[in-house]
């Protein structure tokens, strides 16, 4: 299950008036006009308005766009009404992020009108569009959730896996980025078909042995992985693509602390603090670098997090280097303790670093 365009549903849904306009939702929108566009409704995508893309070069494409920004808090209202739904549906509920989720059925003929149900009960009963999607497993079903946007229903047969990818282009794979992409088209793989057609031998000279496996199996429809219903965090983070770079240091700052106060809010919805802030890189030569620190007590504070996380920015990059990408990430969680406070002094802190090329 999918919520289409999900941020700007629940803006569309709040307030009719926006119904049909090209409306954007974005991270990190100021007074200047500047952000990073997180979800763009479809009037605004029929303008070439995407996620990822700064508000500056949406505008461009679109004059007459309306931008408002991330409510996080609401968004998750939203989500927890529909998850409530879909765990009506099956006790087996995987969710993997604000606007999408997994349900396992024990019968996919049985199951195909449940969740015909189901989606009645997300439009009707809370006013959002959804596309489903069944297949055999995880990596099928995603890809044919996209398939059947917006308001879709779209089912894959056992056995028809590998014949319902191959005429989908190769970064309709979960998994398969732009670069990789690009890659693959260098070497003559357009679609799925292409590559599952691909020798393995082959395609490990390029990707290497391990990612090859990984993208023929995918391409075949072969996915093995299971659902997973019990969330025990090790971490949470947020991250945010920017496109072709951003530089701009005070959109940075406001992406921070966007992303921090949503690890927060998602930290005390589960009861949680944690002790290591930590932020992820993508420069401009698809380097990535990530910095974190520990500190010397655990915290649930949105500021302090992005005050954290902006110290290692300070830090560690290099002012005026185009980002691909930025996340804050915290980890070392625990249960948050029963009437717990702020300490009185801060305690130096200790930063741990790790490096890694794409």
């Amino acid at each position: 299950m999918d919520l289409d365009c999900f941020y700007a549903s629940v803006e569309t849904l709040l307030e009719p008036s926006l119904q049909g306009k090209p409306l954007a939702v974005v991270m990190g929108l100021d007074a200047q006009g500047h952000g990073v566009v997180t979800t763009a409704s479809y009037a605004a995508r029929s303008f070439g308005v995407r996620s990822a893309i700064s508000l500056a070069n949406a505008r461009k494409l679109c004059p007459e766009l309306i931008a408002l920004p991330v409510r996080h808090s609401i968004y998750r209202e939203f989500s927890a009404r529909v998850m409530r739904i879909l765990h009506e549906v099956s006790p087996r509920v995987q969710q993997v992020s604000i606007d999408e989720a997994f349900v396992e059925l024990s019968d996919p003929i049985a199951g195909w009108h449940v969740l015909t149900a189901a989606r009645s009960a997300i439009l009707e009963g809370i006013g959002l569009a959804c596309s489903f999607g069944i297949a055999p497993n995880k990596l099928v079903a995603k890809i044919a959730t996209g398939q059947g946007k917006p308001v879709g229903f779209t089912v894959v047969l056992p056995g028809s896996e590998s014949s319902f990818l191959a005429p989908l282009p190769v970064d309709e794979l979960w998994g398969v980025g732009p670069r990789t992409a690009a890659r693959m088209r260098e070497i003559g793989i357009e679609t799925l078909g292409d590559l599952a057609a691909r020798d393995p031998i082959e395609l490990a000279e390029t990707f290497g042995p391990r990612r090859a496996m990984e993208l023929h199996h995918g391409a075949l429809g072969a996915d093995d992985s299971p659902l997973v219903t019990d969330r025990q965090y090790k971490s949470i983070s947020a991250e945010q693509t920017l496109g072709r770079g951003e530089t701009d240091a005070r959109r940075l700052w406001a992406l921070i602390r966007e992303m921090a106060s949503d690890v927060a809010h998602r930290m005390a919805s589960e009861g949680l603090v944690a002790r290591t802030i930590g932020i992820k890189l993508r420069l401009d030569d698809w380097k990535l670098l990530t910095r974190d620190r520990t500190l010397p007590d655990q915290t649930d504070d949105p500021a302090r997090i992005a005050t954290v996380a902006g110290d290692l920015m300070r830090a560690h990059w290099q002012r005026g280097t185009p980002l691909r990408l930025i996340g804050l990430r915290v980890s070392s969680l625990g249960a948050k303790p029963e009437g717990s406070q702020l300490p009185l002094f801060p305690a130096v802190s200790t930063d741990h670093t790790e490096a890694s090329a794409r």
